[in-house]
């Protein structure tokens, strides 16, 4: 008989630890909570560039006769004297595609390694006068050719730079995939023109590009 109020006593204490131990693991729960780092920002993906239409600008007469010169100099491989003329052009025709094209072509041939990314963003302008007037083949092959001439750049800040503005300009995911694909190789590379972080953040843009071709083409698909 006298031990049944002890067994109340030790019955109860065993309570106020059971409580006492699920308070603390949960404090614990929550501390761990509390203690996590919070999760990175989701990276956007950049907009791909939409030039403004507009029609073809009107070509005075002695743009034409600038030209017929400067093709004759470059059919003599008079290169110089050709990049000349195309300048002559673009003063009196900013949007001419063929003195555009023409005068990156004398640049690039003239073999002037400091030009190189200079005359890389000039292929970037025949790509935005050729959107602009809708010729989307003719500013795929501009833009793919301003990317592949300036990764051949020896100086290293100047070409991610030009790598960089050329992004810009890239109009579909296709190529920007593969633009900011190179951006990252050019980080990685180290030489001070990029962090690895840098580098991993364009191999992430580059990949969700990518990846983006797929669920467009399904997205295209499923509408037809």
């Amino acid at each position: 008989k006298e031990s049944a109020p002890q067994d109340a006593e030790t019955s109860s204490d065993e309570n106020k630890e059971s409580d006492e131990n699920k308070e603390s693991r949960t404090g614990n729960a929550v501390d761990e909570e509390t203690e996590q780092p919070p999760p990175e920002p989701e990276l956007v993906l950049p907009e791909l560039y939409d030039s403004p239409r507009a029609p073809p600008e009107d070509v005075p007469a002695i743009v034409l006769s600038y030209m017929k010169i400067a093709d004759a100099y470059m059919q003599k491989a008079n290169y110089r004297q050709a990049s000349k003329q195309f300048v002559k052009v673009l003063k009196k025709a900013p949007a001419h595609i063929p003195a555009i094209l023409g005068y990156a072509t004398a640049l690039e041939r003239l073999g002037q390694p400091k030009k190189i990314c200079e005359t890389a963003l000039i292929y970037g302008n025949a790509t935005k006068a050729a959107l602009a007037q809708g010729d989307d083949r003719l500013a795929t092959v501009a833009l793919r050719r301003a990317v592949v001439l300036a990764s051949t750049s020896d100086n290293k800040e100047q070409k991610l730079d030009t790598l960089r503005k050329l992004s810009e300009l890239a109009f579909t995911a296709e190529i920007a995939s593969d633009i900011y694909f190179s951006v990252g190789s050019e980080m990685m590379e180290g030489d001070g023109v990029g962090s690895e972080e840098d580098a991993m953040n364009a191999f992430t843009i580059a990949n969700k590009f990518y990846c983006s071709q797929d669920i467009d083409a399904d997205d295209t698909a499923a509408g037809s």
